[in-house]
Order: structure tokens, then C-alpha cells, then sequence
């Protein structure tokens, strides 16, 4: 997990540094209940939008529980899509930069599983006394 995580973040930081998101469009009156000025407080200058950090992470835990076969697996699944659905809801991202995300999630999952595997399969075993 740790390894697919430092990498779907690199390259989403590289993402970021070459493809800045400017003029990132959110209410400008929201209410006063606890929630709106929550949310407006999480409103920041947002210049990092495309792929989502939210739903990178949340999609790369379920991908990970996927993958090893964990049975409570769709309760991450299920996390992941409120999240991914959450982010839209309160404008945090658009549609685009959830749609880039779980593929992102997806791809550096299954990157670094099939290296490890190999790495693995590579490395001649040792058997202990």
C-alpha cells in the first residue's frame, strides 16, 4: 500500500506542478449553519484540483482491500464512493477530476502489485534450518 501511495502522489504532485488549476469555481454565499461555514472554511485557493487527492486515497484503500482478497472490502468500495460523491456535493472537485482519479488509483495499485510479484518471484528463496 505504502509503495502505490508514494507513487500514485508523486505523480499526482508532478500533475499538479506542470497543470496548475486556476479560477476553480465555488458558491460565494453559503449559509451560516455549522456545516456551510465548514465547508467554507475547507474552500481554500484550491490550485490543485486535477486528479483528486481525496478520491485517489480513498479508491487506492479499496483497490488495496481488493486486491487482497479482504472480505469487508466493499464497506471501502462503499467509503470510497461517498467520498468520491462528497467532493462533487460540496464543490470541492469537478466531475473530471473524480473521473481521472480511480483510474490513477487503479493504475499505481496495479503497478506496484505486479512489481512486487515479480520482485518477489525474482528473489531465490532461502530455506531456514
Amino acid at each position: 500500500f505504502l509503495l502505490s501511495f508514494a507513487l500514485l502522489w508523486s505523480v499526482a504532485d508532478f500533475v499538479w506542478s506542470v497543470y496548475p488549476t486556476i479560477n476553480v469555481i465555488r458558491p460565494e454565499h453559503l449559509g451560516h449553519s455549522w456545516l456551510e461555514r465548514l465547508v467554507k472554511f475547507n474552500y481554500g485557493p484550491g490550485n490543485n484540483t486535477l486528479p483528486s487527492g481525496h478520491n485517489m486515497t480513498a479508491w487506492l484503500c479499496a483497490f488495496t482491500l481488493i486486491a487482497e482478497r479482504t472480505r469487508r472490502a466493499w464497506l471501502f468500495v462503499a467509503w470510497a464512493a461517498l467520498v468520491s460523491v462528497a467532493t462533487l456535493f460540496v464543490r470541492q472537485h469537478y466531475l473530471a477530476d473524480v473521473a481521472v482519479s480511480i483510474p490513477a488509483a487503479y493504475g499505481a495499485s496495479h503497478i506496484v502489485a505486479r512489481a512486487v510479484t515479480q520482485q518477489l518471484r525474482a528473489t531465490p528463496r532461502t530455506d531456514d534450518p
